[in-house]
């Protein structure tokens, strides 16, 4: 897939503050419409946690990563940021609810509470579609908006299954986090039922149906260049897209400055003279700030409480180095049962290639937890516990492997707080003062819904 650049000179020199997946994307789309552009980032690279580390021989990422393959436009702009050099990947995925097994979803299933607590759920669903102040994305915070969704029995059911994840009660959290949690659909029949159900218009965009036969069911309509449902990078884990992106970049003429802080912008009538480093300086024409409201307010001086309306989970990932026998053919299984810790446990050299050794496997489990926690403090001595777990849900087999890594990742999944939009205004009103300047939403956690969300903003700017 290759999109062309445009051929008009260039006019605008813009700075893209952040080198996540919201900066590369942002660069990548004024560089297409003839801009400069000076991308400035404070890690040692870019990409964010689309990255990697060497663990000996073993490349790993950062929990269990994929691109999804949800449209073209997507597709393509995420391809051509890494040269095509892509394999593609149909995951193998299940979820676990009520210590039951459902194959093909990464959704609660809500059939496992039984048959009486389905027929409510249910039974309120229609009640609540057919009430006549019906509002399907309606709501300040979470369970406002899943119980105007769903109706009260589902809203309070998926509230419950996602505590282990969110490590709060989602009446805390914004409605904004819709789209970064597993209830976007819900699992409430059996699939028969469901494809009957989904017949009707009103009910498709409700309920979840798997299919496990036609992985691009879902994404037909807007994903048709591309056979699979996700792909992954050729070589170096997740960290292959970061640095083909970067190279891509910088071969489309973006200037990338790695390890660099801006401390300082002043604004002019129609420039930015940019500090970065306490004395370089870039004079600018635009700046696209996708480092988070928090550290632009800092940087201009606006005094608000935006770090405290970010409700930051910490994750343990635990590594296992094992023999390729001792994996099983899943991708990724979500587990929601609080009585374990897993969240997620994945097996990315069953679809990574080139990031193990030969006849070696790796197990990746997330632990979402709090920094008070036993297990965040001393990981170590869950280490058996963990394989256990992994174990019962069936994504490996055998007794655990003498070689393993513990990483604590103090700040993984950032979920808006409610009160978050109205700790913002000060900020966002000091942007509207200003000519271009934008501040991306740091809310939007799908790779896909990043990749649209940005170039729709630079398709506006050209």
């Amino acid at each position: 897939m290759n999109i062309k650049q445009g051929s008009n000179k260039r006019k605008k020199h813009w700075v893209v503050a952040g080198g996540s997946l919201g900066g590369i994307t942002a660069a990548y789309n004024l560089l297409i419409s003839n801009n400069d552009v000076t991308l400035i980032e404070s890690a040692p690279v870019i990409g964010g946690v689309n990255n990697s580390i060497c663990w000996g021989d073993f490349t790993l990422d950062f929990g269990c990563h994929l691109f999804g393959n949800e449209d073209d436009t997507t597709t393509a702009l995420l391809m051509d940021l890494m040269d095509n050099q892509v394999v593609p990947v149909d995951p193998i995925i299940a979820s676990i609810t009520n210590g039951i097994k459902t194959e093909h979803i990464e959704y609660p299933d809500l059939t496992s509470f039984g048959s009486r607590q389905v027929s409510l759920a249910l039974y309120d669903l229609i009640e609540n579609i057919n009430s006549d102040n019906y509002e399907g994305m309606a709501g300040r915070s979470m369970i406002e908006l899943l119980s105007h969704r769903y109706g009260v029995t589902t809203a309070n059911i998926i509230s419950d299954t996602l505590k282990k994840l969110t490590q709060t009660d989602v009446s805390n959290l914004s409605a904004d986090c819709f789209e970064a949690l597993p209830c976007r659909r819900v699992k409430i029949v059996n699939d028969e039922s469901a494809k009957l159900l989904k017949a009707l218009p009103v009910f498709d965009d409700l309920i979840l149906r798997s299919s496990p036969d036609e992985p691009m069911f879902h994404y037909g309509k807007t994903a048709n260049i591309f056979p699979s449902r996700a792909y992954y990078p050729l070589t170096g884990g997740m960290g292959g897209f970061s640095l083909r992106a970067h190279s891509k970049l910088e071969k489309m003429g973006a200037k990338i400055r790695l390890k660099s802080k801006i401390n300082n912008i002043e604004c002019k009538s129609d420039t930015f003279n940019i500090t970065f480093n306490d004395t370089e300086k870039q004079i600018a024409d635009g700046l696209i700030w996708a480092a988070g409201g928090e550290t632009l307010s800092k940087v201009v001086n606006i005094k608000n409480n935006l770090d405290a309306q970010i409700h930051k989970i910490p994750l343990i990932l635990y590594y296992f180095d094992m023999n390729s026998t001792q994996a099983s053919k899943y991708s990724y299984i979500h587990d929601f049962d609080d009585t374990h810790f897993i969240y997620r446990a994945s097996i990315p050299s069953n679809y990574a290639p080139n990031v193990c050794p030969e006849g070696r496997s790796y197990l990746c489990c997330e632990i979402p937890t709090n920094t008070d926690s036993d297990i965040w403090n001393s990981p170590e001595k869950y280490e058996q516990l963990i394989w256990d777990e992994a174990l019962s849900i069936g994504i490996v087999t055998g007794i655990k492997p003498l070689n393993s890594l513990i990483k604590n990742v103090p700040v993984s999944y950032k979920f808006p707080k409610v009160n978050l939009y109205e700790e913002l205004q000060p900020i966002i009103s000091w942007i509207k003062q200003q000519k271009n300047i934008f501040l991306l939403d740091q809310t939007i956690f799908a790779k896909s819904s990043i990749v649209r969300y940005v170039s729709d903003i630079c398709s506006e700017l050209s």
